[in-house]
Formats: structure tokens, sequence, C-alpha cells
């Protein structure tokens, strides 16, 4: 079994799309994200706690959030952690999004709060991350 959390998503768009352009792979990774297919996840990503104790997290939702994850990470100069993630599509999304509304700070950012940080630790328990998220 591949831990998805080992995987280099680059590398793996590397191997997929051989010569073609690295200005290409955006494109693919944006595919990767959403497709009607295979599972939607609600993703929880924030800076790793190393790098900022305060970081916003972000409310998304992915096929692929490792994927997703790598995409961010190349125009964030914080190195970006996957918190949890909970099985759902963009109505889930649109919840959270409701539910933490007094939090955002813009777009899907959030401050960190008790009541968001106590769902992460929920959906951190019954959704490891593991192969089975990618």
């Amino acid at each position: 079994m591949v831990d998805a959390a080992e995987t280099n998503w680059m590398d793996v768009l590397d191997d997929v799309m051989g010569d073609q352009p690295r200005k290409y792979r955006g494109k693919v990774l944006q595919r990767w994200h959403l497709n009607a297919s295979t599972t939607c996840w609600v993703y929880f990503i924030a800076a790793e706690e190393t790098d900022m104790l305060d970081s916003p997290i972000k409310i998304g939702i992915s096929n692929h959030p490792y994927a997703r994850l790598a995409e961010m990470q190349q125009v964030c100069p914080a190195k970006l952690i996957i918190l949890a993630v909970a099985p759902g599509g963009a109505a889930m999304e649109k919840r959270y999004h409701e539910r933490f509304v007094s939090h955002r700070l813009h777009g899907e950012w959030f401050s960190r709060n008790p009541e968001l940080l106590k769902l992460i630790r929920y959906w951190k328990v019954r959704y490891p991350l593991n192969a089975e998220v990618k």
C-alpha cells in the first residue's frame, strides 16, 4: 500500500507527463482536484505548526487532497500540511464555511478557533491520513 502522506505529487506528474512542458502541470493538477467519479473530500490545510503556530486554516474540497496540497505548497513560503479530511463535496464545504463565517479571514481561510479545532480532531480520528485519502 502506498503511503499518500509520503507521496510527492510533482514527482508523480513528472512520471505521468514525461517531456511535456512544466507549464501544463498546473492544469493537470486542477483536473485531479474535482472529478465526480471519485470520492470528494473536504480538507483542512494549514501551515505546519512549527512554522506558524496560529496559522489560518483553509477549508476546501478536492478528490485528491495531496495533489491540492502540492499545488498550494508551490505558492506558499511556509510548509503546509493537511490537518484532516472529511468525506463530502461542495455542499458540506459550504456548510463549514457558513458555520465558521465569523472566523473567516479571506475566501476559504479561517482563523483557528476552539470549535474548528474540535471539528478537525473529530475528522482526524475518523479518517486518518493514509493511502485511502489521496
